[in-house]
């Protein structure tokens, strides 16, 4: 087991020195967790404003998505 642990989502992984998480994007690098896609990019859309989370935010406009990888949940 690494010396730190990511307190990103409620796995709390605690990788060896290396090594990523469950979630693959987050490595143990000198004894801390570090985020290997800062600022890295791996999606970029033009989205209708009502996808989000914004209840009666300027209807029928469109919003900048933008994601990076990575998944920190295990889904079925």
């Amino acid at each position: 087991m690494g010396e730190a642990s990511c307190n990103v989502c409620p796995h709390a992984c605690s990788p060896a020195e290396g090594a990523y998480g469950l979630c693959g994007s987050r490595k143990m690098q000198g004894g801390k967790i570090v985020p290997e896609g800062y600022g890295r990019l791996t999606s970029l859309a033009l989205d209708p404003i009502e996808k989000k989370p914004f209840a009666r935010f300027h209807p029928g406009t469109t919003v900048l998505s933008l994601s990076s990888y990575g998944c920190n949940l295990k889904c079925p």
